[in-house]
């Protein structure tokens, strides 16, 4: 469970599986805007794929994928009754070949 976790208000989850981590936020009735640092994960580049409330409708979600690392943090603008998604998944050094 994240620190900013309260029974009634939000939930919030970061869990791992091998290399990969997932983290999911539910927010009760209440805006709020919420900070995740990063520092859990392990050395080098991890692609997010995240889920977040979309900021022009309710209903909706808004998708982006980008690169973090243990030195990022997420900003969360949580919406009433809404949540967040993240898949997190290491990425392999690519190493650059000549001719």
């Amino acid at each position: 469970m994240l620190p900013f976790s309260e029974i009634g208000e939000q939930a919030a989850f970061a869990r791992r599986h091998g290399k990969e981590w997932f983290i999911g936020v539910i927010n009760n009735q209440m805006p709020r805007r919420e900070n995740i640092l990063l520092k859990f994960l392990g050395a080098g580049n991890y692609k997010l794929v995240e889920l977040a409330d979309s900021p022009e409708r309710n209903d909706v979600f808004a998708r982006t994928e980008r690169t973090v690392t243990a030195k990022d943090s997420l900003t969360l603008p949580l919406r009433r009754d809404g949540g967040y998604v993240a898949w997190l998944v290491p990425m392999r050094n690519r190493v650059e070949r000549g001719p």
